[in-house]
């Protein structure tokens, strides 16, 4: 059986975001999306996990099976009146480790999206909008197109932490090196819509290690900024966010994982970015008063970086 993490990265994000709570709207506000782009990814990353099972099923019905299972509804007649029905529901539902309902909840007709049927969801390396030359970046190109899924990653991307550049680390300590304190100017804000994506970048554990995190470096009006959003990682622990290479290192962020081991936030570009090789979160050590680190810490997750 074909598992989430086999999907292309916009249907897997949709789905866990869905499955943790979030509706097609929220997702949708969070990113400047339609509610049913949103839905229409979800629903063929669905497909994808179920295709025997989806092949007896109306575009309609499956999407209606969608926002049971999803928890967009409490209810619906069709998966108790159907046999198609019920085994796609069932097959989803092992699939996502999502429980089912109980039959007395699956009888009322929902009240729901439609997903959009005119256009199948863009493919994962598929390229997002290009805003308009953001200052400090000097490799923009051209107007481009590309699948929906921005950042929205594998966590509550608007709930999350947000990055911090400041407390508890003591921001004014002069030893700080000028990548990091650079950012101290602009304080980070918890991830939320507005932003044009127009990089995507996949973080995967180092060897021995887990987690795993979506970013993208996002343009909105003529600010440029890093956004992320992972989980898998050690709950309450503290975090960095990095750009690194040619020997030299931007701190982006520091933050806390939650109880969930999710984190997500924006954070500004350091001043490396135009000669950064890699984006990497790290483990840091958090205690009142310590200065802003001045290097990585151990890298938990990473990704190969490059500004289109």
């Amino acid at each position: 059986m074909k598992t989430l993490d086999s999907l292309p990265a916009d249907q897997a994000s949709a789905l866990r975001l869905l499955t943790g709570g979030k509706t097609y709207r929220a997702v949708a506000d969070l990113l400047g999306l339609t509610a049913e782009s949103v839905a229409s990814t979800a629903l063929a990353g669905l497909d994808s996990l179920a295709p025997d099972e989806a092949k007896s099923l109306t575009e309609m019905e499956r999407s209606r099976v969608a926002d049971v299972v999803l928890g967009q509804t409490g209810s619906d007649p069709l998966i108790q009146g159907s046999p198609a029905a019920g085994a796609y529901a069932a097959r989803i539902r092992a699939a996502l480790g999502v429980q089912a309902a109980t039959a007395s909840t699956e009888s009322t007709p929902p009240t729901k999206v439609m997903p959009a049927a005119s256009k199948p969801p863009a493919p994962a390396s598929s390229k997002a909008p290009v805003a308009p030359k953001p200052a400090g970046l000097t490799a923009a190109t051209g107007d481009r197109r590309r699948g929906m899924f921005l950042l929205a990653g594998v966590t509550t991307a608007a709930v999350g932490i947000a990055l911090l550049v400041s407390s508890p680390w003591d921001a004014s300590n002069p030893s700080s090196t000028s990548s990091a304190a650079s950012t101290t100017s602009t304080a980070a804000t918890p991830a939320g819509g507005g932003w044009t994506i127009r990089d995507r970048f996949t973080l995967k554990p180092v060897a021995g290690g887990s987690g795993q995190a979506l970013a993208g470096l996002g343009t909105k009006s003529n600010s440029a900024a890093i956004l992320i959003a992972g989980n898998g990682l050690q709950a309450g622990s503290t975090i960095g966010i990095w750009l690194t290479g040619q020997g030299k290192a931007g701190l982006i962020g520091l933050g806390k994982v939650d109880a969930k081991g999710q984190f997500s936030g924006i954070g500004p570009l350091p001043k490396n970015v135009a000669t950064a090789t890699e984006l990497v979160v790290t483990q840091e050590q958090a205690t009142t008063g310590k200065k802003i680190p001045s290097a990585p810490g151990s890298v938990l997750l990473k990704s190969p970086f490059k500004v289109s």
